[in-house]
């Protein structure tokens, strides 16, 4: 075996990490698909927070031990999805006590699984088990059609979170309606003769975007096309929705519309998601007129945002403003961290990627 395939080998996952990644999806029948989304669900149902006292006095007001369970497991749930904490996970969209994480199928996730999925059949092919690439393709195809019939919304040009109307165990099997949800829609979700409604959430989020850099627009391949007919959604349709959003800043793609204190809204701006916007807008540049200009600028601004910074703090940070230049991000459970891995990665690679750019000098002591 060569060097290169030992890597992809190593990179496959066992039969038993198969069966906890891919459990949970139905095969094909002759009536259709069956599809099983994911949310992020913690087991825990105690405080797992490093705010502690902040959690049970959140609880303190709850009627039941029960309930304070399901708080407790949504905050985990939320910290374990990364977003911790953002208005996506509030009822309310403004209140921490209002957290319903479990009930919130992400759209960024379920891309992920699809793009997850998609890399290793990509990785089977290349080692010749066909086998295990037609397995992985098969489970690539499905929930990428689940993805683009259940979460686009053609009119706002992304993705959304669906959001499940009953209590949500941690994997829901969904069959997909006749045609792709509006945002007027709704359908259902059941998990053997139990029925689950859902309905999309409106509300803007970088995150909205992530199935357009997970290669959704591709959709799937032969007989698991989504119910459009051709599978994949329009490119052109995801520029304009960005443009259209209201999270192009002056300096960054806002995370959120929403300006509650947390750290995953409004104003800030996270490395990854504009790293993922603007590799998503130069990867579509050949079919979609402007996708290439916006990403240029995209990148202008973000690095200015960032030697902006560098030049006044002498450091980088794990995220930024996005309203002002060369202003760290603020908000949320913890003070915000600078170094930082990711911070300087995307840094390097716009760098990389648009070499006209100015790498920032060092900073004056």
């Amino acid at each position: 075996m060569l060097k290169e395939d030992f890597s992809l080998a190593a990179g496959l996952p066992s039969e038993e990490a198969k069966q906890q990644l891919y459990q949970d999806i139905a095969s094909a029948t002759e009536s259709g698909w069956d599809f099983s989304s994911r949310c992020f669900v913690c087991c825990l149902k105690t405080v797992a927070s490093v705010l502690c006292r902040e959690d049970f006095s959140l609880a303190a007001g709850l009627p039941s031990e029960e309930a304070k369970q399901q708080l407790y497991r949504d905050i985990a749930s939320a910290a374990e999805s990364g977003w911790d904490f953002s208005s996506r996970w509030f009822a309310d969209g403004q209140s921490l006590s209002t957290i319903r994480t479990t009930k919130v199928v992400p759209a960024d996730l379920n891309s992920l699984l699809f793009l997850l999925a998609s890399d290793i059949a990509s990785f089977a092919h290349t080692l010749g088990d066909t086998a295990l690439k037609n397995e992985f393709q098969g489970h690539a195809n499905r929930r990428c059609a689940a993805v683009n019939d259940l979460m686009w919304c053609e009119a706002s040009g992304c993705w959304h979170d669906l959001l499940l109307q009953s209590s949500a165990p941690e994997t829901l099997e969904a069959k997909p309606p006749a045609k792709r949800a509006t945002a007027a829609e709704s359908s259902s979700m059941s998990e053997s003769s139990t029925s689950y409604s859902y309905q999309q959430l409106q509300q803007m989020y970088a995150s909205n975007w992530v199935p357009l850099w997970c290669g959704c627009t591709r959709g799937p391949s032969d007989q698991y096309q989504s119910s459009q007919g051709g599978g994949g959604v329009s490119a052109s349709a995801c520029v304009r929705g960005l443009q259209s959003s209201g999270l192009l800043a002056p300096w960054g793609v806002l995370t959120s519309k929403y300006d509650t204190g947390q750290q995953w809204d409004a104003p800030n701006a996270w490395p990854p998601l504009q790293h993922m916007v603007i590799e998503s807008l130069s990867s579509c540049a050949d079919d979609v007129t402007g996708a290439a200009e916006l990403a240029a600028s995209l990148a202008q601004c973000w690095v200015a945002n960032n030697c902006a910074a560098y030049r006044s703090t002498g450091h980088m940070h794990e995220k930024y403003s996005a309203l002002e230049c060369g202003k760290a991000g603020d908000g949320g459970e913890y003070a915000p961290q600078v170094g930082f891995g990711w911070s300087n990665g995307v840094l390097l690679d716009l760098l990389k990627m648009y070499p006209d750019q100015k790498a920032p000098p060092l900073p004056e002591h």
